[in-house]
């Protein structure tokens, strides 16, 4: 058995929206490197054969905050995964991104199309591919964020967006457990990719924020989690530490104490557009 292998044995393919960067992209090359012989099936905006070259890496040029390209793409990930090898299914909705600023930050059209990404796209997907989940056995990670278990003022609907994702992954779960399907709300903190450039940074703050985890420490961390069939995973002892302390306070005390901090860090001058 190849080292490292565990619960990818009995997996044949993996459906993954982003993989065309950051966690996304580590995801797919950890996958392969684990098992050679996994099919990845991609969802992403961007296009990046050259980094799949020579990989099993099949991609569909979708953007996921259109629902029309969205519903065009679930028919073909339904005929990709009904045609796919014997063997379990790995979902991973990772596809997302934020946006920084005052309410409704850039513009209302790049909120909703955040509440599309974020959410609508990720509960869609799943709720297409779960016949074939609980048919064939699997798991599925939901990326989330430690943003999600406090508001995040200044990121109102990227926080909020995040904090749906748990919460539902882990009532998903519960529903999933007699069919034989892992979900794991997957909650890194600060992540070196492009996260900050999506929101509209002209560069990471890192000397703000901290350097962070990287998509590698990240995806290490989920992989662990699916060996163990863990529903959540936060990886970094900083981001454990900082979920701890946050959780002992009111949400509305969280809430003041969020906005404090992000206004004192000043983030905005780090802005594209300040």
């Amino acid at each position: 058995m190849k080292q490292g292998l565990g619960f990818l044995e009995s997996y044949s393919f993996a459906v993954i929206t982003g993989a065309s960067s950051g966690i996304g992209l580590q995801y797919a090359r950890r996958l392969i490197e684990l098992k050679p012989e996994l099919v990845i099936f991609n969802l992403s905006r961007s296009k990046a054969d050259d980094l799949w070259e020579g990989l099993p890496v099949e991609h569909r040029q979708t953007d996921l905050s259109s629902p029309a390209e969205l519903d065009e793409a679930l028919q073909w990930l339904q005929s990709k995964c009904a045609g796919a090898a014997p063997g379990k299914m790995l979902l991973i909705n990772n596809s997302g991104f934020g946006s920084y600023g005052r309410f409704p930050a850039r513009s209302i059209e790049r909120q909703l199309d955040m509440v599309e990404v974020n959410i609508a796209a990720p509960v869609n997907i799943t709720a297409h591919l779960l016949p074939e989940l609980r048919r064939r056995g699997g798991a599925i990670v939901n990326v989330c964020s430690l943003a999600a278990f406090q508001p995040t003022p200044y990121m109102a609907t990227y926080g909020a967006s995040k904090s749906f994702m748990l919460n539902w992954s882990l009532a998903l779960g519960q529903e999933l457990r007699e069919d034989g399907v892992v979900v794991q709300a997957l909650c890194p903190g600060p992540t070196q990719s492009q996260f900050f450039k999506n929101a509209g940074f002209a560069s990471p703050p890192g000397n703000r924020i901290g350097k962070g985890s990287s998509a590698a420490e990240v995806v290490e961390a989920s992989i662990s989690g699916l060996r163990a069939h863990r529903s959540l995973v936060i990886p970094g002892f900083a981001n454990h530490l900082t979920r701890f302390l946050g959780s002992v306070l009111p949400l509305e005390i969280r809430a003041r104490a969020a906005e404090f901090v992000l206004r004192k860090l000043r983030l905005e001058t780090y802005l594209k557009h300040p």
